[in-house]
């Protein structure tokens, strides 16, 4: 019988992720420091006693990685859209998974390209019933291959 209980670790850190999307798309409603955003969610977001259930360090590198390159990401996202699509006619809270996604897979080289994608995937499977998840992991994938090719190559 297998254990199928979460890893905390692994459930911190989703949880993490989660809170960053929730705190972009507030920011994109209300422009706040990267400072301002990680106190909010601890003040309102997390309670005290749940803290340790959230990678708030990891919380803390995805918002300021979002915001430090948010130019080459917009750019990035654009350069995986088909012709007739246009990151205005996109969702902001496809926005925001698609930032974080990008900006986690460029700066945490220790985390697997596809832990990253499945993770972000999950995330917008949570906010979406349609075919946006399929879009952030479309996207993400094809970004992953050509950031992190070596996570892609077949070991033999």
């Amino acid at each position: 019988m297998t254990d199928k209980t979460p890893n905390p670790r692994f459930a911190a850190r989703s949880n993490a992720r989660m809170l960053a999307v929730q705190a972009l798309y507030e920011r994109t409603m209300d422009p706040k420091t990267t400072l301002d955003l990680v106190h909010d969610a601890l003040e309102h977001r997390i309670p005290k006693g749940m803290r340790n259930e959230v990678d708030v360090k990891l919380f803390g590198d995805l918002l300021t990685a979002v915001v430090d390159r948010q130019d080459a990401l917009v750019e990035m996202i654009r350069g995986h859209l088909s012709k007739e699509w246009t990151l205005e006619r996109l969702d902001l809270v496809v926005v925001a998974i698609l930032k974080l996604g990008l900006a986690e897979l460029l700066t945490d080289l220790k985390t697997p390209s596809k832990a990253i994608i499945n993770d972000y995937v999950s995330i917008a499977n949570s906010f979406f019933d349609g075919k946006e998840p399929g879009f952030v992991n479309g996207l993400l994938d094809a970004a992953a291959r050509k950031i992190r090719p070596q996570d892609f190559t077949a070991h033999v």
